[in-house]
């Protein structure tokens, strides 16, 4: 088979701009891996407004633009009310539980002197100890509170920017799409259109199923803890359902507060809240989730919670949250993507 001087000359050039691609990505990632994740995100934001302008568009059959604006004023609103009625009486709850505060504390403190090894070995846990050296390191906490703050400052600039640009990018999805396919060789634009749409839908499956999974899972939450006459119900089942956005690692953050709290309401709300929590994780995990999930692959369990904490310990909180849709967009892709090039 001779090879032509033009084809070697493509051959090259290929060649030197798919290292000068590398290189610039390495680059991107090593510098600024922060930004990729915070575009990544805002790409499957982007999508989830797309998905919701869409089914907006086929109700109405108002055009894309004024559905998208349609979209975005019902998410505007559904954030407003929130803050508006379940805002202040999370405050309120939570400003009325020292008195609960105080009584964790103490059944911490007896849980811990209960273990007599611990204070063989010299090691002193109690929570007034703790207060002691929180005291005695007050410049220490100074500066912590300014951390906090120049941490949440940077974190409501990181918000507003991905949400500008998911906008952005929900706006005229054509578009860009279009610039995707046409930077791509000809013989795999086919694969490309194709293995776009694989991942709008399942980034768009993964959306509706965690979305459903926190609703379901606060809702659940409050009914049960409810009926258990446990304290700081709403913002336990809050937290529960904020948390459930992250598989695996999310139920379990929520219920350390649970636990904690059914502490100081004895034997038996401390089992009733643990059966609770495991009945709820049951079936949202094999009832909802996989009734929303028919068109998604699903995860393995044991992968999936290897990605969590590889993308969290490299990549750190953002690493975290995206590793569950990553991992099953890139499962969708390995199943129905397509990466043969056209026939000539």
């Amino acid at each position: 088979m001779n090879i032509t001087y033009p084809q070697i000359k493509q051959l090259i050039l290929f060649t030197l701009v798919t290292v000068l691609g590398l290189a610039v990505v390495s680059y991107v990632l090593a510098t600024g891996v922060s930004i990729v994740l915070l575009f990544l995100f805002a790409i499957i934001l982007a999508i989830g407004f797309t998905a919701f302008a869409r089914t907006v568009s086929r109700w109405t059959r108002l055009p894309y633009g004024f559905s998208l604006a349609t979209a975005l004023s019902i998410l505007v609103a559904g954030v407003l009310l929130f803050l508006s009625y379940f805002f202040p009486a999370l405050t309120r709850e939570l400003l009325n539980s020292e008195s609960l505060l105080r009584e964790i504390s103490n059944r911490v403190d007896g849980l811990l002197q209960s273990v007599t090894a611990l204070e063989q070995m010299g090691v002193n846990l109690s929570f007034s100890s703790l207060l002691e050296q929180v005291q005695s390191n007050s410049i220490s906490i100074f500066n912590g509170v300014q951390n906090v703050f120049t941490q949440t400052s940077t974190a409501i600039f990181n918000a507003l920017i991905l949400l500008v640009v998911s906008i952005f990018l929900a706006s005229q999805p054509l578009y860009y799409k279009r610039g995707l396919v046409a930077i791509v060789p000809e013989a795999y634009k086919n694969c490309t259109r194709h293995n776009l749409e694989v991942i709008y839908t399942g980034a768009k499956n993964w959306l509706l199923s965690r979305l459903a999974s926190m609703a379901v899972i606060s809702l659940l939450t409050y009914i049960g803890l409810i009926i258990l006459n446990v304290p700081l119900a709403f913002s336990l089942a809050i937290a529960a359902g904020l948390l459930s956005f992250i598989p695996n690692l999310g139920p379990i953050l929520s219920f350390i507060p649970a636990l904690l709290v059914s502490l100081t309401l004895g034997t038996f709300s401390v089992v009733a809240v643990i059966i609770l929590y495991l009945l709820i994780q049951l079936l949202e995990s094999n009832l909802i989730t996989p009734k929303i999930e028919q068109k998604l692959v699903s995860s393995p369990p044991a992968l999936l919670l290897f990605m969590q904490l590889l993308f969290g310990t490299v990549l750190g909180f953002l690493g975290l949250l995206l590793a569950a849709p990553v991992l099953a967009i890139a499962m969708i892709l390995w199943k129905e993507g397509k990466w043969q090039a056209d026939a000539r």
